[in-house]
């Protein structure tokens, strides 16, 4: 068969083995040469124009843009500067609904997330190992986690601290996966979980490619070697466009790590219910694995002095400024937390009593949630390719790539606090779900919910995405607009049970 530019074996019909047999075969793997690929799921929130204006002569459908800077106005804690600009002297934002909005923040720091989590000063991930697992890896990605570690009032990673593992017949499909594009969740990954946990170990684990198979051979590397107690995944596909021996084959890996005392956390997907870029309603794999973590995302309020404000279900519906700048105009779905419910896994104990009965019957998505919102995300920093050459900048991001190292920090907190390996994650938290629900005072989680009442900032972006030479574009975010998926009290499919409250880290669970 042909595809793109390439030819490949596959088969052309449905296998089948001798009866004698059939009953001891899980799965037949390896027959179709095409890749499979994955992509991370982080988010920068531009606009199509911007990505035509600056990816134009580069790579073909390239991930992320070569160089992105954040355009100011913006602020430096939810609310601090609120959305009216003058134009001519004269004009200011229009209103939306009613309301004067706030500018979207610049970035949060690790140091903000950490106090809108209420991580206890005293844990910080000392005595645990993350794993993080991606595709490729950047020459300066250890260069450029110090850099921005030290330029957020973090610490540089000490000496054995931070490793690699790559493989041993270096890297393939580089053009295909755009290679250079997986260096910002790189970045994302490794200053989300250094930052929040300063004192954890990281190992960053990288894969052959974004190909499926090669991604579970770094997955592989990690497990049998117990070289971490917890791995924070933040890449991912479609459930109909998952192969049945990947799924076989991340299952054993799950259970196996399991087994060993390790958990997975894994991004719930940027898409919403994905109908919108698929045509089918379906969750993302490998968060659709009952045995693995699902992390789902939210908006994120964090105010002066690194308090929390609010948190609401990560779903946006992107407004453009009219022409003659008094009325926002052409609502369109530009991103959300992924979830939903699995059509290939059943629903899994631990979810009995927790998700809603009325669900359809399979494994549901997610199971937690932290900041995911592009528009209320981290800022991160890395060495970027801009037109006068590359060299090290900083930038705000979000997506699920960042709630899923966020919460594996949060778990390398907790190990900590508890003295132990929490493993397979899932149990613990629909058992403390389940106290939550039927208690009084101090909860393990937050219960995100719906807002109902037009919440949204103002975002200001160079219509280049590096200068304001070519001008600016000015766009409202609302927030809590997710597709068909929305929050609710208790679970939901946007935010799982919740995001993790001051309590957590130390809660105690089965």
């Amino acid at each position: 068969y042909r595809k793109g530019s390439a030819d490949y074996q596959a088969p052309s019909g449905e296998l089948t083995a001798p009866i004698s047999v059939s009953p001891y075969v899980l799965s037949v793997t390896g027959l179709d040469e095409s890749p499979a690929l994955v992509s991370p799921k982080s988010a920068v929130g531009l606009l199509p124009s911007q990505y035509d204006a600056i990816v134009k002569g580069t790579t073909p459908h390239r991930l992320f843009p070569p160089g992105y800077r954040n355009a100011k106005p913006c602020s430096a804690y939810y609310g601090q500067i609120k959305g009216t600009y003058k134009r001519n002297g004269r004009t200011r934002l229009p209103k939306f609904h009613g309301r004067v909005l706030p500018y979207t923040v610049c970035g949060y720091s690790p140091a903000q997330l950490r106090g809108a989590y209420s991580a206890p000063a005293s844990l910080t991930g000392k005595g645990v190992t993350v794993a993080i697992i991606d595709a490729y890896l950047s020459p300066t990605l250890r260069a450029d986690a110090n850099r921005y570690a030290r330029s957020s009032g973090g610490r540089a990673f000490a000496p054995g601290q931070f490793s690699t593992l790559v493989p041993a017949g270096g890297y393939a499909d580089r053009e295909a996966c755009d290679a250079a594009g997986w260096s910002g969740e790189q970045s994302l990954d490794v200053e989300a979980v250094h930052g929040f946990a300063p004192g954890a170990k990281v190992l960053y684990a990288a894969g052959r490619s974004c190909a499926g198979f090669d991604l579970l051979l770094a997955e592989v590397g990690v497990i049998d070697d117990n070289r971490a107690s917890i791995v924070s995944l933040s890449f991912g596909g479609v459930e109909t466009l998952e192969s049945p021996g990947e799924a076989v084959i991340d299952t054993y890996l799950f259970k196996q790590a399991a087994l060993q005392g390790i958990g997975f956390y894994v991004a719930s997907g940027d898409n919403g219910d994905e109908y919108e870029s698929t045509g089918v309603k379906q969750v993302d794999t490998p968060a659709n694995n009952p045995f693995a973590t699902a992390v789902g995302g939210t908006s994120l309020e964090v105010g002066a002095k690194k308090r929390y404000l609010g948190e609401s279900g990560w779903g946006t519906q992107l407004y453009s400024l009219s022409n003659n700048g008094k009325f926002w105009v052409s609502p369109v779905f530009y991103g959300g937390a992924g979830g939903g419910v699995s059509a290939l896994f059943g629903r899994p104990a631990y979810q009995q009593g927790i998700v809603p009965a009325r669900s359809p019957r399979g494994r549901a998505v997610p199971d937690v949630a932290m900041d995911a919102d592009p528009n209320t995300g981290m800022k991160v920093g890395l060495t970027q390719q801009f037109p006068d050459g590359n060299y090290y900048d900083e930038y705000r991001v979000g997506g699920t790539s960042l709630s899923a190292p966020l919460f594996a920090a949060v778990q390398a907190l907790t190990s900590q606090a508890l003295g132990r390996r929490l493993g397979f994650a899932n149990p613990r938290i629909y058992a403390l779900a389940k106290k939550d629900a039927t208690t009084k005072g101090h909860h393990a989680f937050r219960d995100v919910r719906g807002t109902f009442d037009w919440v949204a900032d103002v975002r200001v972006d160079f219509s280049d995405a590096i200068s304001a030479r070519s001008g600016r574009v000015y766009t409202v975010r609302s927030f809590d607009d997710d597709t068909s998926l929305a929050t609710r009290p208790g679970w939901d499919d946007v935010t799982g049970v919740g995001s993790p409250a001051p309590s957590y880290y130390r809660a105690t669970g089965s």
